[in-house]
C-alpha cells in the first residue's frame, strides 16, 4: 500500500471511530436524561422547616452533635439515610409536591379501605396517575381491592398519555366527568374494562380539573403510567406488587423519622 493510500485508510478509520464515539455518547446522554426525568424525585425535603435536602444530609450529619433521645434510639451521628426498597421507589421532588398540592383531589374517584370492611385499619392514601388504555395501568387497577385490604385508599388521577384531545383522552374525560363520586368510580372502572362509551363533557369546572391533572402528567411523568404518590412523600414509578407499595409507605415513614431526628 502506498503512503498516500495508507493516509486515507488511517483517516477513514479515525472517522469511523469518531462516529462510534459520538453514537455511544448520544446513547449515554439519552439514558442520563431518562434517569434524570424518571428519578428526579430523589431530592425532596419532606417539608422540613429548615429546607434541607437529601444531598445536604450526609454532610450535615457528620457535623451533627445531636444526642440520642432515649436508649432505644440510635445516635443520629451513627445512623444512615434510609434506602428505598427498590429502584422504582424514591422521594417526591419538592417542586412536584408543591404542584400536586395545587390540584383538586376532591375531583378524583377513590376506592377506600373502609369500603371493604377495614373500618378499624389506619388508612394510608395513594394517588395514582393512570391511562385507561395502558396495560400496566389495567393490571394496577385489578389490584386496587388488594391494596384496599391492606389499609390503602387509592385515588385515580387521569393522565391520557396520548393527550387530552386524543380518543383515549376524550374517553377518560367522559369517565371522570361527574360530580357523583360513586358514579365516577363506576364509570372509571368501566373505562378500564373497555365498557364505557365516550360522551361529551359539558361541565367546565370538571373539564378544568381533568386538564390540570393531565397537564401535571405531561409536565412531570414523561409518558409513564402508572405513577403513584404516597401521602408521606414517596413516588412509585411502576405497577409493583401490593407488598412493594406497603414497603414504599414504610420507606416514607423511615425517611420522615430520619428527617425529624436530624433536624432536632
Amino acid at each position: 500500500m502506498s503512503p498516500k493510500s495508507m493516509r486515507y485508510a488511517i483517516l477513514f478509520l479515525l472517522l469511523v471511530c469518531c462516529g462510534f464515539l459520538v453514537h455511544i455518547s448520544t446513547k449515554v446522554d439519552m439514558l442520563h436524561d431518562l434517569y434524570s426525568v424518571r428519578f428526579q424525585s430523589t431530592v425532596y425535603d419532606l417539608n422540613v422547616s429548615n429546607k434541607r435536602t437529601i444531598r445536604d444530609w450526609p454532610k450535615q450529619k457528620k457535623s451533627s452533635n445531636v444526642n440520642i433521645a432515649t436508649d432505644k434510639e440510635e445516635s443520629v451521628a451513627n445512623s444512615s439515610v434510609p434506602i428505598p426498597p427498590n429502584k422504582y421507589v424514591g422521594l417526591i421532588k419538592k417542586g412536584n409536591a408543591d404542584e400536586l398540592k395545587g390540584l383538586n383531589f376532591d375531583f378524583l374517584p377513590i376506592s377506600r379501605a373502609t369500603d371493604i370492611g377495614n373500618v378499624n385499619k389506619s388508612s394510608k392514601k395513594l394517588l395514582t396517575f393512570v391511562d385507561t388504555s395502558c396495560g400496566a395501568c389495567k393490571r394496577f387497577h385489578k389490584k386496587i381491592s388488594t391494596l384496599n385490604s391492606l389499609g390503602i385508599d387509592v385515588m385515580l388521577a387521569p393522565y391520557p398519555r396520548s393527550g387530552i384531545n386524543s380518543r383515549v383522552g376524550k374517553l377518560m374525560l367522559s369517565a371522570w366527568c361527574t360530580n357523583d363520586k360513586q358514579k365516577k368510580l363506576i364509570r372509571v372502572n368501566k373505562a378500564f374494562k373497555g365498557h364505557l362509551i365516550a360522551n361529551a363533557c359539558e361541565d367546565q369546572n370538571l373539564i378544568a380539573d381533568f386538564n390540570k391533572f393531565a397537564k401535571f402528567g405531561e409536565m412531570y411523568l414523561n409518558k409513564t403510567t402508572p405513577v403513584s404518590f404516597t401521602d408521606n412523600g414517596v413516588i412509585v414509578m411502576a405497577n409493583l406488587d401490593s407488598e412493594d407499595f406497603l414497603a414504599a409507605f414504610k420507606f416514607g415513614e423511615e425517611m420522615s423519622m430520619y428527617v425529624r431526628n436530624t433536624t432536632k
